[in-house]
């Protein structure tokens, strides 16, 4: 189990194009890694370690997820976004 009293924040690796895929990216495709990276900054990466060390799901995160329309994404139809894999 993680430490949660070590202090992981100013460890991300830089928002950029670390592999070099972006000219592989669509630009919707590359709109939504921009949305949910900007999600993950702000909502998750401040939360994530007292959730992981407490064994919980972070339930108010849900909606947001699904308004991001991430959740089934690859799912046509019922709401969602019916995107591609990548």
């Amino acid at each position: 189990m993680a430490d949660p009293s070590v202090d992981r924040k100013g460890h991300t690796p830089p928002a950029g194009d670390l592999y070099q895929i972006d000219h592989f990216l669509s630009e919707k495709e590359q709109q939504v890694r921009d949305r949910v990276r900007t999600f993950v900054q702000q909502r998750v990466l401040p939360i994530v370690g007292k959730h992981f060390a407490a064994q919980t799901l972070p339930q108010a995160l849900v909606p947001e997820l699904a308004d991001l329309r991430v959740l089934g994404m690859q799912i046509k139809g019922y709401g969602c976004a019916g995107r591609g894999a990548v």
